[in-house]
């Protein structure tokens, strides 16, 4: 079988970093609606779930996830975009910003935690 084209990794590149990029942003809108309203974080969400839903109940949990997922896409994407290229190549620099971004996740996370069991999807990463 036959390596895709650079057009298909690109596309590739494109859509993951979307998806970790709304991700991201759904989970940190997550983490603000959780705030109690005078909070100076809290943010109500534009569409509010049933509050007997999983979503409202867990929403911290969902949060969690949706950063560890968004982490995961931003790293594929970056993997597609440098294995896409006619001559497969590290960019060092590209590499290094997913270490901002974990570290940036690991923070927001522990910021976020209540107990050991919450802090344990730090070990995910």
């Amino acid at each position: 079988r036959e390596k895709p084209a650079a057009a298909e990794w690109d596309i590739v590149f494109q859509r993951s970093f979307s998806n970790g990029r709304k991700l991201r942003y759904s989970a940190y809108a997550r983490v603000a609606a959780a705030h109690p309203p005078s909070h100076k974080e809290y943010k109500a969400l534009r569409v509010q779930p049933d509050p007997n839903s999983s979503y409202a109940t867990n929403s911290l949990l969902i949060a969690r996830l949706e950063l560890i997922d968004s982490l995961l896409h931003y790293v594929y994407s970056i993997w597609c975009k440098e294995y896409g290229e006619s001559k497969p190549t590290c960019h060092r620099a590209g590499w290094r910003t997913t270490e901002d971004a974990i570290q940036k996740t690991e923070r927001k996370i522990m910021a976020e935690s209540r107990d050991d069991r919450e802090r344990a999807f730090l070990g995910l990463m």
